[in-house]
């Protein structure tokens, strides 16, 4: 299957530091910016600084069984997006002067099919550690996508311009190569309602392909944040989790199987008593999401358990000794 599909017809890894805006809206630097920037030595250590509860939520270790996170958003009155949005320092001077300055720096080819991307060569060895190998082995400045079941261009324009900016933002209604030299064929736009949860998903599996790890962490917690805000119906859920875990190309790791399952685990009492077929049908043909499912449905009643103990424990003056789980 090739994911979100919508085409019509070197040097040892660097770090950049500095710092790093992860919002809902793309951010990147202007002038009046600059002089938040740490210009710091490049020998100095990476202090990562993580705020606001969704952040910490983010980094804390990740359950065996279901993505707590998931459960807490949908059981808060806080807005997701508030609740996600955080700050992450990175990205030093070196990253603010090679995008300001002029295209000749732009000295890196990034290739795929009729399309080309240039980008300063620090930053696609810093940012990707499969374009950084590539490029100790062959010292050749270009690195050529070959990847079928990521055939899509705009997924590799999305990694262009996280090298840059350290955030992406695209409405799969209005797709375009934004950074590409010679955009050649349209891109056809996607309406569907899962059409965002598809991109974030194909941006999460090009980001782990290119070993872009903080890419593949900013895709998937945009795919939660869409999972949390969007209550999606049972076709469209289907066809979006349906190759996941079918284990059809590209493959998905674990995470995003815990993801989806803990997705379903809060509507499946639902679509269970709706007494869809279609519903039945799918859960009996993925014995693999029946497992992740059956997970997340225990830690989902343990969690709704410990909130409902603590209400307990609030309403008697917090007198009441609950078991631990």
């Amino acid at each position: 299957m090739a994911l979100y599909n919508t085409t019509a017809g070197a040097g040892a890894a660097l770090t950049p530091r500095g710092v790093r805006q992860f919002k809902s809206t793309p951010s990147p630097l202007v002038d009046h910016e600059l002089d938040s920037i740490d210009y710091r030595d490049d020998s100095d250590t990476v202090d990562d600084t993580l705020t606001s509860p969704g952040a910490l939520a983010l980094q804390a270790p990740s359950s065996p069984l279901a993505n707590i996170t998931l459960f807490k958003v949908r059981a808060s009155e806080v807005t997701v997006k508030s609740a996600f949005s955080y700050t992450l320092t990175r990205t030093n001077k070196l990253r603010s002067n090679l995008i300001l300055q002029k295209k000749s720096m732009h000295d890196y080819q990034i290739v795929h099919g009729q399309h080309k991307w240039l980008v300063p060569t620090l930053l696609a060895t810093a940012y990707s550690i499969t374009m950084s190998a590539d490029f100790d082995v062959s010292g050749e400045k270009i690195y050529t996508w070959t990847n079928k079941d990521l055939d899509n261009p705009l997924l590799m324009d999305i990694v262009v311009e996280y090298f840059f900016y350290g955030e992406y933002s695209r409405d799969p209604k209005y797709p375009s190569l934004i950074y590409a030299e010679d955009p050649a064929r349209p891109l056809l736009p996607r309406t569907e309602p899962s059409a965002t949860a598809g991109l974030h998903l194909g941006v999460y599996s090009i980001a782990k392909t290119l070993g872009c790890p903080e890419l593949a962490e900013l895709a998937f917690s945009k795919l939660q944040i869409e999972l949390a805000e969007k209550d999606f119906n049972r076709k469209d859920f289907m066809e979006l989790a349906w190759p996941v875990f079918q284990n059809e190309p590209p493959e998905m790791d674990s995470k995003i199987k815990v993801l989806f399952g803990t997705y379903v685990a809060l509507f499946d009492d639902q679509w269970t008593r709706s007494g869809d077929q279609a519903y039945f049908n799918w859960v009996g043909k993925t014995p693999e999401f029946c497992k992740y499912l059956k997970q997340a449905q225990y830690e989902l009643s343990m969690f709704q358990e410990r909130g409902r103990n603590g209400r307990k424990r609030k309403l008697s003056g917090g007198k009441e000794v609950t078991k631990e789980h």
